[in-house]
């Protein structure tokens, strides 16, 4: 992406990298991320004699200055040493270490820390937005270097204060961090501002363009008439998270896609302006999730007081309504035959996701979609209206205050208030699981249903009487001869357990499948084709 913005921000870089350089502050090597500053943000804290490092770092509060810088250093390919990522976690390693010369408590260094970072607002889900816009990309550029400025003025503080020339550095750095709030709030506004201003002229170019989209969308192409787009309604799809689904045909091209309607409300309202960061998140997800087995989106647009997102395939059901005719007609061997490919095509979904910070927070059977291709079924992850990129939590972050999925598929650790990460995907996918495997077992799943139910509570929730879950799973051993079966069944027990740390990540557990004899009837000739 070699335009003005991106040039600018490579001018950004590289002046703040040379602004450390002539403080003799050079930045430590690879340390880009969270994860690389921890170990050498530890090995100080020892050297220092400071043994509450894991409570430290915690109170540094790198969520939304993490996110923001990677989303940045994503959208622009920043790689290197030239990152923001880079500029962000060895500024901030420098700041402790000038403290530590200083002669400073490092408790101190990361009450300053933590006060920047905390100013810093969230901007990351909107970032992939408008990326060669200069009236966009300017205040994000601004609100960062600002960033950057504070960690320099704290460094050139305490230089100062080991060389006793400023013994009140405490009230410079207070006034000063008190300065960078309110700019971080001026570009936040501004930026803000441009972002509508983009998205009101969008808008517009929808009248005289055949279509629009939404960020960088790929591989659509316009009607060859260029007319305006005709689409027409055939039926229902179901309701989403935010909105209704149909399926709709364009009548110029004959192309089919599911579509996404969702009422904003009133332009200007308050709830107007919050579904509209619900939807373009949710937009911005998908852009980031070509796979196989996920739900594309083509492309969205804004009408008066209504979203549209157009999405490809259209399914013909969900798995919940498969399972249920499965049962119904008496288990099919073709039917349950593809049930068998889908265990490792939807962990290599999940895998995807998260491999791309994606956390999808209601996986369920409705959420999953089945479509009828030739001769073969396919399996599709839908539905991120709730997803949200876990790269902006870190172990500050306390959590949010809403309790996002499905009660009967949510996992244990998701309450108010509470972090929870991509983990609570597992647990959900592990139930969905559990429940395609009883219907490969030729049980129905009302029986199942019956047998972890839980009379105090009056729930089926899985949470609800794990240890009856695992019984359940115990009788099914067996049912298949197959060491790819009896994987899958002792995947999915520990997919659900009560503790997090104890399930296992979806990439370990599409190599544990992968691992297992007759793995292939696991997976379908996409997902072998990609290795």
């Amino acid at each position: 992406m070699a335009d003005s913005t991106a040039i600018a921000w490579q001018d950004v870089i590289r002046s703040k990298h040379s602004a450390f350089a002539s403080r003799r502050c050079e930045l430590v090597p690879r340390v880009d991320s969270e994860r690389s500053f921890r170990p050498v943000f530890e090995a100080l804290c020892r050297r220092e004699y400071e043994y509450n490092h894991s409570r430290l770092l915690a109170s540094l509060s790198f969520a939304y200055i993490n996110a923001f810088a990677k989303a940045v250093d994503a959208v622009f390919r920043h790689d290197g040493p030239a990152t923001l990522g880079h500029l962000v976690f060895g500024g901030c390693f420098a700041v402790v270490q000038c403290g530590c010369e200083a002669r400073m408590p490092i408790s101190e260094v990361v009450s300053i820390l933590y006060t920047l970072n905390i100013a810093v607002p969230s901007l990351a889900p909107n970032i992939p937005r408008f990326p060669r816009d200069p009236a966009v990309q300017a205040p994000l550029r601004s609100l960062f270097s600002t960033y950057i400025d504070m960690l320099l003025v704290t460094i050139d503080c305490f230089t100062a204060e080991r060389s006793r020339a400023s013994p009140s550095y405490q009230d410079v750095l207070t006034s000063k961090l008190q300065e960078a709030a309110q700019e971080f709030q001026e570009q936040k506004n501004a930026y803000e501002d441009a972002l509508d201003r983009a998205q009101r002229n969008e808008a517009r170019a929808l009248s005289t363009s055949s279509y629009a989209s939404i960020g960088s969308v790929s591989g659509f192409h316009l009607n060859p008439t260029g007319s305006q787009p005709q689409f027409i309604t055939k039926r229902s799809l179901g309701k989403g998270f935010y909105g209704m689904v149909h399926e709709v045909h364009e009548s110029s091209t004959g192309r089919v896609y599911a579509r996404k309607q969702i009422y904003l409300g009133h332009r200007g309202s308050d709830t107007a302006l919050a579904l509209m960061h619900v939807v373009t998140r949710e937009c911005d997800t998908m852009e980031r999730l070509s796979h196989p087995h996920i739900i594309k989106m083509c492309f969205s647009f804004q009408e008066d007081d209504h979203y549209y997102i157009y999405m490809q395939p259209v399914a013909d059901q969900d798995l919940r309504t498969y399972l249920g005719a499965c049962v119904k007609h008496g288990y099919p061997e073709s039917a349950l035959r593809s049930i068998f490919q889908w265990f490792g095509c939807l962990l290599k979904a999940l895998s995807f996701a998260h491999g791309r910070d994606i956390v999808h927070y209601d996986i369920k059977p409705a959420n999953i979609l089945v479509k009828a291709e030739g001769e073969r079924l396919q399996i599709y992850l839908a539905d991120f209206g709730m997803a949200k990129d876990f790269s902006e939590h870190s172990t500050g972050m306390t959590g949010r205050d809403n309790v996002r999925g499905t009660p009967i598929y949510r996992a244990p650790e998701v309450k108010p208030h509470a972090y929870h990460g991509p983990m609570s995907d597992i647990f959900s996918l592990g139930c969905v699981f559990s429940e395609m495997l009883t219907v490969c077992c030729q049980r129905s799943l009302e029986e199942y249903e019956n047998y972890r139910y839980t009379p105090r509570d009056d729930s089926i929730a899985f949470r609800a009487n794990l240890p009856r879950v695992q019984d359940w799973l115990g009788e099914l051993e067996g049912a298949h001869e197959g060491a790819a079966f009896e994987t899958t069944i002792h995947l999915t027990g520990r997919m659900i357990k009560e503790d997090p740390d104890r399930r296992r990540s979806a990439p370990d557990a599409v190599n544990l499948l992968k691992g297992t004899s007759g793995f292939r009837n696991l997976f379908c000739l996409e997902c072998l084709s990609q290795g």
